[in-house]
């Protein structure tokens, strides 16, 4: 390992933002190694399970804001032990949102787990593809009062090989058309596919 403090850094960096999008210059420098130790630690990071790179869903390249990944880590007791935090109720929409991804890598591989965002900053969390290339939205939104985002409607006129829709909520339960709202604790025992 080139610099140990460095990689150290790193990784305490992406515990911090689980959920957000991974700008390689910005990372750099924060962390203080160059780009090619910085590429070169993600890949160990990948490939050892500490994190996860979860790339964007896009058919046209030029309408998407951006090819960086958002980084979500396997082990939350990592991310806490890092971070040495353990009360959740700043951050809980962050950990619930990686809570989830980690669900959704059980089901399906994770290269056909992605995210989307506009040019806006609108964003869907998580965009899953099947075998058949049908499309499953699935948006976190853990709180007491939850509605169906504009994204959402936006991402179907745009799409036309969606499937389900997903609400990931702190206690709702409910159908609503075909949007399917699923309290975050229940979503361990719900089969996606």
């Amino acid at each position: 390992m080139e610099n140990v403090v460095g990689f150290n850094n790193l990784i305490k960096i992406l515990a911090g933002q689980i959920g957000q999008l991974v700008n390689n210059n910005e990372l750099s420098n924060t962390a203080n190694i160059s780009i090619n130790t910085l590429k070169k630690y993600l890949e160990i990071l990948v490939g050892t399970y500490i994190i996860d790179l979860v790339t964007p869903y896009f058919k046209n390249i030029r309408s998407e804001i951006s090819k960086m990944p958002k980084v979500y880590i396997l082990d939350i007791g990592i991310r806490n032990y890092l971070l040495r935090f353990y009360n959740f109720d700043n951050k809980q929409g962050e950990v619930i949102e990686n809570f989830v991804y980690n669900i959704l890598l059980t089901q399906y591989s994770k290269e056909y787990i992605h995210f989307y965002r506009t040019n806006g900053g609108s964003e869907i969390d998580f965009v899953i593809e099947d075998k058949n290339n049908k499309l499953t939205l699935c948006e976190v939104k853990y709180r007491n009062k939850v509605s169906v985002p504009v994204i959402m409607k936006n991402f179907t006129e745009r799409y036309e090989n969606v499937g389900q829709k997903l609400i990931i909520t702190k206690d709702i339960l409910k159908k609503e058309g075909n949007i399917y709202f699923i309290p975050a604790i229940l979503l361990s025992f719900v089969d996606l596919k």
